[in-house]
């Protein structure tokens, strides 16, 4: 059974800009759900022994991905990280309830439970799936993933953290991928695209790139999101953080409107379509600074990516015209095996690699990129983490988009 009016209340208390979901008493507690078991209780430890996600379906215990590998509860306590494993085993010892395999029974009201909302619940009906954030008060933020396999929903979230990611944290062991990105958020106007496969924490980037803008500039910031993540309070910047689905229609919609506000900068956590991609690419050439998330599985895919979804003859030249750099990144696991690190390349732009873009050049479009002694590439980060004993110079080489490369700098590294 879905939450009433009078439970619905704790669930729904948000003003937007401060939104407040209380999932506390609301999830496996407002509707007594889940055989006694409460999610509240299973997210608490979830964010103590610094899990990533937390994965719910039927037919066995709850997973949680701990330092980048996935674990059954009963084994994270039997068998994973020590730390991990001690409050793990304290956790079931203490609510032995979640040992068991969550049933197909359990699994629908832990949904029904996080659909409280009516948007949510009518797109999860009609779509099959939905995302969402919510907050915990006091304790953290979660990017909800509730989405229907064999007939039976099934629950992924994700521990998002309580505060906003900054470059400096994020990007730590990599100084000049640092000093790059703050030169970035400088900028006048132009697109600068954050690339990568998925898991790569493009919209973690993204969210530290709005926070150096928000720190450092006063400017008009809009950021367009699905869902909004991270919750940015006002600095020198003024940022208005718009939902697709809650305050906009779609992302071209919401871009296309950011122009018309008076907005300096545009962030644009996701480019699904045509239309999107043609709206980033008009507000670059308005003369905005834009932001944007592809999903791409190398350099050459992040360049077209946006070209791809345009799907007319006129959007590399477009592109070229606007484009000012491309952000490429990966998260790569560490030598301890303790977690990842995410490894970003910086490309601005050369006018040699303009032209090739302009002519739709994708066999040359990499190395023209990585070329003219103006990028900080992927792989020579790579080799500094390699340098500084974060990454294996096995698992560097595998994660490079050009070995060769990599063993270049690898090589200059340890000979200096």
């Amino acid at each position: 059974m879905f939450l009433t009016a009078d439970s619905e209340r704790f669930i729904v208390g948000e003003a937007r800009g401060m939104e407040s979901f209380e999932l506390l008493q609301a999830v496996g507690h407002a509707a007594g759900v889940g055989n006694g078991r409460k999610m509240e209780d299973l997210l608490k430890m979830a964010v103590e022994i610094g899990a990533s996600d937390v994965h719910l379906t039927a037919g066995v215990p709850p997973v949680l991905r701990v330092e980048g590998k996935v674990w059954r509860l009963p084994d994270l306590a039997s068998s994973g990280p020590e730390k991990a494993k001690a409050k793990a085993a304290a956790f079931l010892s203490e609510k032995p309830k979640w040992r068991n395999h969550v049933t197909s029974a359990s699994v629908e009201s832990f949904a029904a439970d996080l659909l409280a909302r009516e948007r949510h619940r009518t797109a999860f009906e009609r779509q099959g799936e939905v995302r969402f954030a919510l907050s915990v008060p006091g304790l953290s933020r979660f990017r909800v993933s509730v989405f229907r396999q064999r007939g039976c929903p099934a629950v992924n979230i994700r521990v998002l953290g309580r505060g906003v990611p900054d470059l400096d944290t994020l990007f730590e062991p990599l100084p000049e991928v640092r000093e790059a990105l703050s030169r970035l958020v400088q900028a006048e106007g132009g697109l600068i695209i954050i690339a990568g496969p998925a898991g790569s924490g493009k919209s973690t980037t993204l969210a530290a790139i709005v926070d150096c803008v928000n720190r450092t500039r006063a400017l008009h910031v809009v950021t367009i999101e699905d869902p909004v993540e991270y919750l940015h309070v006002h600095a020198k910047s003024v940022v208005n953080q718009r939902e697709v689905g809650e305050d906009v229609e779609s992302v071209a919609a919401g871009v296309a409107a950011a122009v018309a506000a008076d907005a300096d900068v545009v962030a644009a956590g996701g480019v699904p379509d045509g239309p999107a991609a043609d709206a980033v690419i008009a507000a670059a050439e308005a003369g905005k600074l834009v932001f944007c998330e592809v999903r791409a599985s190398s350099l050459g895919d992040a360049v077209f990516a946006l070209a791809d979804l345009g799907g007319t003859a006129a959007v590399p030249q477009r592109l070229a015209s606007v484009l000012r750099a491309v952000v490429f990144q990966k998260t790569v696991l560490r030598c301890d095996r303790t977690g990842h690190v995410t490894v970003a390349g910086v490309y601005p732009l050369s006018r040699a690699a303009r032209l090739v873009i302009r002519n739709g050049d994708r066999e040359r479009v990499a190395a023209s990129i990585r070329g003219g002694g103006i990028a900080r590439p992927l792989e020579h980060s790579l080799a500094v983490l390699v340098a500084s004993g974060l990454v294996s110079p096995e698992d560097a080489e595998e994660y490079s988009d050009d070995p060769d490369l990599f063993w270049q700098f690898a090589s200059s590294a340890s000979s200096s």
